[in-house]
């Protein structure tokens, strides 16, 4: 499904670009590592720890460590971008985490029935979850919009179709469910966020975007 909807959101930010302005698909040579890790971290790695964190412990136990992320952005961007880390800040910090305690119903013990490893890679969604609002927020500064998610895409695209065909070659869906699922997931729950958030993170700092995000559950 993740593969997807990445891939739908692909072709059409491709064919927008296509249309509208070629050029703008253009970045500079000393940009690409970071373009490269932003759709590795952001896209594949992301949906690979998340899904399996998933699977090993709970979507309660998931969502609740997949928020950390808001806090690792907070102390990513004081270091990397001299972000100021007010007492609102921090306030909004731990009452948006709290809130997802709640959320997940954190008080019941059999709702935090979790593994090692679960844990470990719920971790890793969180830090992931962070490196789209980290890696992102120079790029968002640099570049267009559409530049930005399409470079955002096509990598995590590329490594979402390795990880595919590593774990399961053999199981694709018929064509009609890709139309379904590219169109709806692709549009709705990819491009459109994606999207949003980018545009916000170029207008808001890395935090408080982040903070903001936890709307979510």
């Amino acid at each position: 499904i993740v593969t997807v909807r990445a891939v739908a959101a692909w072709v059409i930010v491709a064919g927008w670009m296509l249309l509208r302005d070629r050029g703008s698909v253009r970045i500079a040579r000393a940009d690409l590592p970071r373009f490269v890790a932003y759709g590795l971290v952001s896209v594949t790695a992301f949906y690979v720890v998340l899904i399996y964190s998933f699977q090993l412990t709970s979507v309660a136990v998931g969502t609740l460590l997949l928020y950390l992320a808001p806090a690792i952005v907070t102390l990513g961007a004081a270091l990397l971008f001299g972000y100021h880390l007010s007492w609102p800040v921090i306030f909004a910090l731990i009452a948006s985490f709290l809130g997802c305690l709640l959320i997940v119903e954190a008080y019941r013990p059999a709702n935090l029935a979790a593994n090692a490893l679960g844990i470990a890679l719920g971790v890793a969604s969180a830090l992931c979850y962070a490196g789209f609002s980290l890696i992102g927020k120079p790029l968002v500064a640099r570049y267009r919009l559409s530049t930005v998610v399409f470079w955002y895409l096509v990598v995590g695209v590329f490594g979402l179709l390795v990880v595919k065909l590593v774990v399961s070659p053999g199981t694709w869906p018929s064509i009609r469910e890709w139309f379904i699922v590219g169109g709806f997931s692709g549009i709705l729950n990819t491009l459109v966020p994606v999207s949003l958030y980018a545009w916000g993170l170029r207008r808001l700092p890395p935090a408080e975007a982040s903070i903001l995000a936890t709307v979510e559950p």
